[in-house]
């Protein structure tokens, strides 16, 4: 039987090094019908000329200019959907993969048409037995994405399938006849929260987010922005705002009010004694201009703090 067409979109934004690993990487996947699409966002570190050079038959569509990881990926699947791809792969660029991880994937999802998304279990790429995400579910009183597992030492605890508020965006297979109807990444998105948006509308049209325990990854996590920077938390704080606005009920939006009412000052002592102050003052701020709407763009990654 023939395979399904899998086209798969890797963002690029100045990280040579991580992108010809990650690239070389897919190219040991046990699955035959894969094309891989590299998205470079204006890099200036030689990036594109060393895929081209390194991996000719990749697909390479070149931004003048940082355009964010959603217009990114949009510009990515867009092709892939005009490519007649059965399957649309999301994939962060510091990330390495089992060989079987799209055969795996494809084959859950193709084994249930409700099945949408299909993710993977994520390891720490610097602690190979130590998860990352083994999916992730969406907690509105305190407005964050929290991965399943995280930081767990695996002791098989995440090993059966489960149906998930959404796979984070590091690896993911979705199906096209599903992006057709669900549409693509909302662009407002920069960074950041674009994953669980995409999925949470997949939900509200009837889809199902399926968590694959034998598809398997190693994740480096952040190398963009850093896990805790103060421009990662200024982003997050913006756009979990925006998300709130899109989805929230009055129930969740009291809920999270009175979280932030009495922890966020708490939490806000803790990381300044953690030598953390800047980034929770940056999440702070973002939370604040994220009601004010303003948007998340390159310039924000820039920033002094």
């Amino acid at each position: 039987m023939r395979e399904p067409r899998v086209v798969t979109v890797m963002p690029n934004w100045n990280g040579k090094a991580d992108t010809l690993e990650c690239l070389y990487s897919l190219t040991q996947q046990n699955y035959r019908n894969l094309e891989i699409v590299v998205v470079d966002n204006g890099s200036q570190d030689g990036s594109v000329e060393a895929i081209s050079e390194q991996f000719p038959k990749v697909t390479l569509i070149c931004n003048q200019e940082n355009l964010g990881t959603a217009v990114a990926e949009n510009m990515g699947m867009t092709y892939a959907l005009e490519q007649e791809a059965d399957y649309i792969g999301i994939l962060n660029n510091d990330t390495i993969f089992d060989p079987n991880m799209f055969r795996e994937l494809v084959r859950v999802a193709e084994a249930d048409v409700r099945v949408a998304v299909a993710g993977p279990k994520v390891y720490h790429y610097d602690q190979p037995n130590m998860i990352w995400a083994a999916g992730a579910v969406i907690n509105f009183t305190e407005v964050v994405g929290r991965m399943r597992g995280y930081n767990q030492k695996d002791r098989g605890q995440y090993d059966l399938p489960d149906d998930v508020d959404y796979i984070p965006s590091c690896a993911l297979v979705a199906k096209a006849s599903a992006v057709r109807e669900v549409g693509l990444l909302d662009p407002v998105y920069f960074a950041y929260f674009d994953d669980p948006d995409w999925c949470w509308r997949m939900h509200q049209h009837g889809y199902l987010i399926r968590y694959v325990p034998t598809a398997i990854m190693w994740h480096k996590v952040s190398r963009t922005a850093g896990s805790y920077s103060p421009q990662a938390c200024y982003a997050l704080g913006v756009n979990a705002v925006m998300f709130m606005k899109k989805y929230a009920n009055s129930c969740q939006w009291a809920k999270w009010f009175a979280f932030a009412v009495l922890s966020l000052p708490f939490l806000f002592v803790v990381r300044a004694f953690q030598g953390e102050a800047k980034s929770a003052w940056a999440k702070a701020l973002g939370i604040r201009d994220g009601f004010r709407g303003v948007r998340v763009t390159a310039e924000t990654f820039q920033r002094r703090w």
